[in-house]
């Protein structure tokens, strides 16, 4: 260490998040939890009416 003092807060590392999914790529990737219970529902109606 150099024994000098440092202002805390001053040094801002820079942050990239472009290799993470935003909340618009995620609605366009996966389905909603709703629309799948009804896919199931949907499935498990037409198994029954064969």
């Amino acid at each position: 260490m150099n024994n000098h003092w440092e202002l805390m807060g001053e040094y801002q590392a820079p942050i990239d998040l472009s290799p993470y999914l935003t909340k618009e790529e995620a609605k366009n990737t996966y389905s909603l939890k709703t629309e799948l219970d009804e896919e199931i529902a949907r499935a498990t109606q037409a198994e029954r009416d064969i």
